[in-house]
């Protein structure tokens, strides 16, 4: 799948891993908080941001039709935004994190980082930027 030729992708892949976040932070997390060690009222909040994130990509892929790349942009700071927050979080509370927590976030902050870089790539090629 060539991405640069068709950014639109780049939203749906984004809106959809931010839907799994929601459900995996946000939901399956806060059910099981006691495995995880994150406080639960952290947890719904970086489920709730995902759950924005989500929205915003998959209103993108939905509607947008031309001029990608700002939005590209904005959704790349956002998930940089999400992962300094949460590594924030691990830190602060990295004595009550159970080892599942650990490998979770390390897990997907490695595909969030390819995500970023592959939508800050793609916001700066020239098919991002042309209309139609």
């Amino acid at each position: 799948m060539n991405l640069t030729s068709s950014p639109k992708r780049l939203f749906l892949i984004d809106g959809l891993g931010a839907s799994l976040t929601t459900f995996c932070v946000g939901v399956l997390m806060v059910i099981w908080q006691a495995y995880i060690g994150l406080p639960t009222h952290l947890l719904q909040i970086l489920g709730g941001i995902a759950l924005i994130f989500a929205i915003y990509s998959l209103a993108c892929y939905r509607w947008l039709t031309r001029g990608w790349g700002p939005f590209l942009r904005i959704i790349a700071l956002a998930n940089v935004s999400y992962l300094l927050l949460t590594w924030s979080l691990v830190f602060i509370h990295r004595t009550t994190l159970q080892p599942f927590a650990w490998v979770y976030f390390t897990g997907e902050t490695l595909i969030v980082l390819g995500l970023i870089w592959m939508e800050w790539k793609v916001s700066h090629s020239s098919d991002a930027q042309k209309a139609g």
